[in-house]
């Protein structure tokens, strides 16, 4: 009896003794297992190159990055450059039409009193003015026009306007004198001077015709004269 007791006691400890080391031999396999896991995420690094695995891993997250900007960052960047250079090619234009051009035109309005017609006239800026400002080219008409009123000004063109009471220069005025049809011609500075008296009588003319002789007939050419002339002689 007593060694079947024996017997009994001894197989315990046998089947506890391989129990534990099955428990050890488990956990020992588990804590390898892992550990070789997390050696096989680090990269091999050899002599001589111990750097270039990790610039490897580097290229690879700056090509991600690239990647993701070629999507849309990158896109949306060209985009901005095109407007920030649209934009200062419109204010480059905006600033060239604030300033006189070679295109820019002095336009003159005159009013003759005798007639109460308006002749006008443009001619282009001097080069000289070429890059004025509104300003500059405002003083430079107020001091080299002053006997003309500014009607409108700009950097394109400015109005210029005055009155004078003479006659269009270089027409014709067909007019009575001492009772005979007589040529005048305009001069330059508005005067009438004798061109040449007709001896056609108002006494054969209409009233109509006496009263607009009176007042004085003003014509451009010369032609326009002969016409008139033949009319009232025929």
């Amino acid at each position: 009896m007593y060694y079947n007791s024996y017997k009994k006691r001894r197989k315990r400890r046998i089947v506890s003794f391989f129990s534990v080391i099955l428990l050890l031999s488990v956990l020992t396999y588990g804590y390898f297992s892992k550990n070789n896991k997390k050696a096989d995420e680090i990269p091999y690094i050899s002599k001589g190159e111990e750097n270039k695995p990790i610039e490897k891993i580097e290229n690879i997250e700056k090509m991600d990055k690239n990647d993701k900007n070629d999507g849309g960052v990158e896109i949306v960047s060209e985009k901005i450059l095109e407007d920030n250079l649209t934009n200062e090619e419109n204010q480059d234009d905006l600033r060239k039409k604030e300033l006189v051009n070679k295109d820019t035109e002095i336009i003159f309005n005159i009013l003759y009193k005798k007639t109460g017609e308006i002749v006008k006239d443009k001619v282009k800026v001097p080069i000289t003015l070429v890059g004025m400002t509104l300003r500059e080219f405002q003083d430079y008409i107020e001091k080299n026009y002053s006997d003309w009123k500014i009607k409108n000004i700009s950097t394109n063109f400015v109005t210029l306007f005055k009155e004078k009471d003479g006659y269009i220069p270089n027409y014709y005025l067909i007019q009575n004198k001492d009772g005979y049809i007589t040529i005048y011609k305009i001069n330059e500075f508005g005067e009438k001077v004798l061109y040449q008296k007709t001896e056609i009588p108002l006494s054969v003319l209409s009233e109509v015709d006496k009263h607009k002789l009176e007042k004085g007939i003003l014509v451009k050419s010369l032609d326009e004269v002969m016409s008139i002339i033949e009319d009232y002689s025929s």
